[in-house]
């Protein structure tokens, strides 16, 4: 370990005893300081604006610093005539101080990206909590009596170190799992002394079928973030992301293409419209919904968060889950024949285990009227909650601890478009690479399938030209109209010709425009990369 690069944003380390742990935690407190200010005083600054102001007033040794936030954030925090270069794990504690929500913003350039936090800052009430650890904001939180308390990490492990001591004789710290990052410290502890503890977990198991005679209780004190939304992408069914970019987006990697997301709009009507999904719920079933806004994590697995979008009374008193959803009028097929997207059931799923709960209910308006609505009930269901479980247990341990990439899997358009995000433009200055470790089976197959697409394409160009010119005396009956109708005995066919208006800028006068006005081109026109994956097959 080199203190010296114990500021970087991709810092972690391990330790082999709970005195090398509580040692380096204390000294962290050393390098730490909590400072409280009203939020509307906060102002978020790219760093190269910055950065010259910030290097005169730190010591030497801290100008590392600046050049690490240069390869991360990039943003510097303004607090009153300070200035601290800002953490990556503490971007989200920003933006949920400063109330928004979701993650289309991290995409704006640094400057309109910093403007649009602080507008929300400067209307912000009450107090902020900012966390300066090692030259860096590691995390902003609400600062007022009723939000976060400050705790002192090192006390939290001596205290439970020494719980456990007094009443678990012969409990250990288990060596090399204490580890510490920016955001995850974490530290393990086996239990002893305790049988009738044994006893629980061996009944536990033997209800499920499960007998393990060497079975021994542990106990994990972490902090980590795993999300609802992620247990989609873990199990290999979400829509919107890969298992890959859920990985890269625990440790912090950044894509190197940063597109325009292309559902923003769908996302931000959807967050808007919770509280009408849950009043229609409500007044359709006549059951009580509530909110409760905080983050809940599983008592056993801490790496499993769930943020509720409404709670359920039901009349015997017991409470249940409400997940509010919005889709549009082509996409309610998916909810047809009491059928629930995929992605859905596995995020209730997931919110069920984590609160220990037994049903829940998944709204979803898919229209601008009451009647244009669905609600599933989805009760809880043990086997695929542990299936669940596990395979984010999985991830979480196998992956992200251990900072390995986990493979690609699910839908290969959502595949591609990751490997370029991450990967970058195409280099054609890169010389061609020999690949040896994929077989040319799948080559073959490729080509076979390329030659089956060409003769459907062909014969797709001969339908549609008899199609043409099935088409020809219809067509000129109608002339002008757009629409007519024919009967035939017990049949009516109806036919439409209407049509498709398109406006666009032909390529000579493009280039009079590049000309004549180069400062409106440069404004309007945006460079898009696409590739084309070929085979050419030779003789060796």
């Amino acid at each position: 370990m080199k203190e010296t690069k114990i500021y970087a944003d991709e810092f972690c380390t391990t330790f082999a005893s709970t005195t090398e742990m509580l040692e380096f935690l204390a000294e962290r407190a050393k390098q730490s300081k909590w400072i409280r200010k009203p939020t509307r005083m906060l102002k978020l600054v790219p760093l190269e604006k910055e950065a010259e102001t910030i290097e005169e007033a730190c010591e030497k040794e801290l100008e590392g610093i600046v050049e690490d936030t240069e390869k991360n954030t990039q943003l510097v925090l303004k607090v009153n005539k300070d200035f601290y270069p800002v953490r990556d794990c503490a971007i989200d504690t920003i933006l949920k101080r400063a109330g928004i929500n979701g993650t289309g913003l991290k995409k704006l350039e640094k400057a309109t990206y910093a403007k649009v936090v602080n507008y929300c800052l400067q209307v912000a009430k009450g107090d902020a909590l900012i966390k300066v650890a090692d030259g860096k904001v590691s995390a902003v939180h609400g600062g007022d009596d009723h939000d976060y308390c400050v705790l002192d990490m090192q006390t939290i492990f001596n205290m439970t170190s020494d719980y456990l001591k007094a009443h678990f004789k012969g409990s250990t710290y288990l060596e090399g799992s204490g580890s510490f990052d920016h955001s995850i410290v974490s530290a393990m502890w086996t239990l002893g002394g305790n049988q009738e503890l044994l006893d629980t977990y061996h009944q536990a198991l033997e209800d499920h079928g499960i007998e393990d005679k060497s079975l021994a209780p542990a106990l994990r004190l972490t902090t980590s973030d795993v999300a609802v939304s992620d247990a989609a992408a873990i199990m290999g069914v979400s829509p919107f992301a890969t298992i890959r970019d859920l990985y890269f987006d625990k440790i912090g990697v950044t894509p190197v293409i940063e597109e325009e997301e292309e559902n923003w709009v769908a996302k931000e009507v959807g967050h808007r419209l919770e509280d009408l999904v849950a009043m229609i719920f409500a007044k359709k079933t006549g059951l009580e919904v509530f909110p409760v806004r905080k983050m809940f994590r599983h008592p056993l697995y801490p790496f499993m968060l769930a943020d509720v979008d409404y709670f359920i009374r039901f009349p015997d008193g017991s409470i249940g889950i409400l997940e509010c959803k919005t889709c549009n009028y082509n996409a309610k097929d998916k909810w047809a024949d009491d059928g629930i997207p995929e992605n859905y059931v596995l995020q209730v799923r997931h919110y069920l285990a984590v609160m220990n709960m037994n049903k829940a209910y998944i709204a979803c308006l898919y229209g601008n009227n009451e009647n244009e609505f669905v609600y599933r009930c989805l009760e809880r269901d043990r086997m695929e909650e542990e299936e669940l479980i596990e395979q984010e247990k999985y991830f979480w341990e196998e992956y992200v601890e251990k900072k390995i990439e986990p493979p690609y899997s699910g839908k290969p358009d959502l595949i591609l478009s990751s490997i370029r995000k991450y990967k970058g433009y195409a280099d054609k200055s890169i010389p061609e690479i020999s690949i040896s470790s994929l077989e040319s089976r799948s080559l073959e197959k490729y080509l076979k399938l390329s030659e089956e697409k060409s003769q459907l394409e062909k014969r797709k160009k001969e339908i549609e030209a008899e199609q043409r010119a099935l088409s020809v005396p219809f067509v000129e009956l109608l002339g002008q109209g757009c629409k007519a109708v024919i009967e035939d005995g017990s049949f009516r066919y109806r036919i439409t010709y209407n049509p498709t208006i398109r406006t666009q800028i032909g390529k000579e006068n493009m280039e009079k425009l590049k000309n004549q006005h180069p400062d409106i081109y440069e404004e309007y026109t945006s460079t898009t990369e696409s590739r084309i994956f070929r085979i050419k097959k030779e003789v060796a």
